[in-house]
Order: C-alpha cells, then sequence, then structure tokens
C-alpha cells in the first residue's frame, strides 16, 4: 500500500497558488499581532508529538477517521484525512487556517484553502476541484453541488494545512492510529462484524460487495490489515472523496459487469434480456439498487414513454414491489427488459 503524502494526488486537487489572494483579508496590524505572540510562546516539537498521539488515538472512532484509503488502478492510496490535519493543526498551535469556494462552474467547483505559520512565517494556499457532473453528464443539484463545495473546500484546508507542517513529524501518529481504529479489547470476530455493520449501516453497502473489495469470499477470512483498509475506504466515502459506487467501478471488469450492463441504454424494440446477461444478473450477489442505477431505469422508463402508474404495475408484475429503490439487482436486468417489451 502506498502512503500519501498531501495533497492527496487525486488527479484533480493539491494545486499551490500564491497566498495573496486569502492573506490579502488579513490587515497587516493583525498579522504582526499574531507573529509577536506566537514568537513569545513558540511550540514543542515533543509536546506537539505528544498531543497530536493523544487526540489522533482518543478511541476507535476517532482513529478510523485520521486516514483514508482510496482503492485505484489495483492498488491502494492511502494518507492522512481531514480529521487528522484538524488535529495537527490544533496539537500544533500558532498556525492560522482558513477555507473559501473561489468558483461554481459549469462542471467543477473549486476551493482555496489556505496554513500560515505564524511563528515561522511560512504560509501556503492550495486549490481544490471536484466535478459536480455525474457519470450521465448531468449537473448535480443544488444540494449536492453544496455538499461537494464543502468537501473539496476542507481537503484544500487539509492540504494547505500539510504543506506547512510536515507529515514527517506525524507518520508514528499515523501508523498508531490505524492500529487503534480496528479496536481495543475486541475479539477478531467483533471486530469484523464491527466493520461490516458500519459499511452496512452508514453507507448502505452489501456485505458481499465489501468482501469483493478486499478481495475475500466471507467474513471469516477478513484480516487485520483489511479491516484497517476497511477503514480508510469507509473515511475517505465520510469526507467526500470517492463514492462507493466509484469504489465498486474499480473492481475487475467481471465483477462489475452487472452494474455496466444498467448503463447500457435499453432497445425500445427489444422482447428479451440477452442470455449472458440475464445469467450474469441470476449470479450476481443480491442487494438492492444504488440511486446511480434507480436514477438510469427512471430515465429509460421515461424515454421509452411508460408512465409512473405502469411502472408500478411492471414492478409489482416482475419482483412484487412497487418502487424501483425496492427492486434487487438480480431482477434489474430482467426489469429492464420487460420495461422494453412493454414500450415496444
Amino acid at each position: 500500500m502506498a502512503t500519501e503524502q498531501p495533497p492527496s494526488g487525486n488527479g484533480d486537487d493539491g494545486i499551490e497558488v500564491e497566498s495573496g489572494g486569502v492573506l490579502a483579508t488579513l490587515s497587516a496590524a493583525e498579522i504582526d499581532v499574531q507573529i509577536k505572540t506566537a514568537k513569545a510562546y513558540p511550540r514543542s516539537i515533543k509536546e506537539f508529538r505528544r498531543q497530536a498521539m493523544e487526540l489522533a488515538t482518543l478511541d476507535e472512532e476517532t482513529a478510523r477517521s485520521m486516514f483514508y484509503v482510496i482503492p485505484r488502478d489495483g492498488r491502494k492510496i492511502e494518507g492522512p484525512s481531514i480529521r487528522m490535519a484538524e488535529v495537527a493543526a490544533s496539537a500544533w498551535k500558532n498556525l492560522r487556517i482558513g477555507g473559501r469556494i473561489i468558483d461554481i462552474g459549469a462542471e467543477f467547483v473549486t476551493a482555496q484553502g489556505m496554513a500560515f505559520d505564524l511563528e515561522s512565517n511560512l504560509a501556503s494556499t492550495i486549490e481544490t476541484r471536484r466535478r459536480i457532473l455525474d457519470k450521465y453528464g448531468r449537473r448535480y443539484s443544488t444540494d449536492m453541488i453544496g455538499t461537494t463545495a464543502n468537501a473539496a473546500m476542507a481537503i484544500a484546508v487539509r492540504n494547505a494545512i500539510f504543506k506547512v507542517i510536515p507529515f514527517a513529524l506525524l507518520k508514528g501518529v499515523f501508523e498508531e492510529a490505524k492500529k487503534v481504529s480496528t479496536g481495543k479489547n475486541l475479539t477478531m470476530e467483533q471486530k469484523r462484524t464491527k466493520a461490516i455493520e458500519a459499511f452496512t449501516r452508514d453507507i448502505k453497502a452489501a456485505p458481499a460487495d465489501v468482501f469483493r473489495v478486499v478481495k475475500r469470499k466471507g467474513i471469516e477470512d477478513v484480516s487485520l490489515d483489511d479491516l484497517i483498509t476497511l477503514n480508510g475506504i469507509y473515511t475517505a466515502i465520510k469526507d467526500g472523496e470517492p463514492t462507493w459506487a466509484a469504489i465498486l467501478d474499480e473492481l475487475p471488469k467481471s465483477d462489475a459487469q452487472v452494474l455496466r450492463d444498467l448503463e447500457t441504454p435499453i432497445d425500445a424494440t427489444a422482447t428479451h434480456i440477452p442470455e449472458g446477461r440475464a445469467a450474469q444478473a441470476a449470479a450476481a450477489k443480491d442487494r438492492l439498487l444504488n440511486d446511480e442505477e434507480i436514477q438510469h431505469l427512471d430515465d429509460q422508463r421515461v424515454t421509452l414513454g411508460i408512465s409512473a402508474r405502469q411502472l408500478k404495475l411492471l414492478l409489482q408484475e416482475h419482483a412484487g414491489v412497487t418502487t424501483l429503490d425496492e427492486l434487487p439487482l438480480s431482477k434489474a436486468a430482467g426489469f429492464a427488459a420487460l420495461v422494453a417489451k412493454q414500450a415496444a
């Protein structure tokens, strides 16, 4: 696993810019007073490490929030999280931080984060971009844009903080937080159960998908390293970096075939589902459709002229449910074929 030093390297963040734009909001007199105060009460690196360790490993929930893991291209990228940056800033002292949204465009939202070490007179300003279009090229809703903007701003502030505070000073804290995150005084069985419950409860992930992400057949095969990976993925999702659907998309093609098949436009002239696709759906581990899959099927029924009332009747006929969010993945491909047949 590659340990990543901020900026996070997600491809659209970590752009360092001139600090003047943010720092201009501070008056020269105000800065002078803060710098003099910082010089009068200098930090202790020993005390910084002690306090950071104490805060980061306060309990397993806090420890879990200290690091992220993002599966990508067959490898795992890990690094210190937004929460660890906050812990570091608090323990470092004599540090001023801030963030703001500087642009919401047609495709991206851009945020700026700033960290200013008053004691060393070192400042860093980082810009972060986040896409606000879904995989179909549709712009996010207003609420989703706001959520994405907040995540972008938090990530920008994190990256700015770690441009000022040397991450090397936190390596020991980082590694200890990973160990504590799995739970103290718990049996391995309890640790595994707790991790899976967190994913099913908070992320609405099917246990079978969680096992596939760590390449295990079942809960008994999950190792301690797997638990640390899952904790990091959990934090990354909560911090607004990847989505669970995006992580599932990183799985090998054969594992994610059903999900990708649902993205294929429905042929209005089709009268049956292709045999191979039906077999994949039948063999898939069952779960309910996620938001993107529901939206895709709903868009397709609108395109094909199927009314909401017809949709409900077709759902009852095919799966014994009344809404798309109750439809299991294993029945989705067959339902798509039924909708296409009805429209033909």
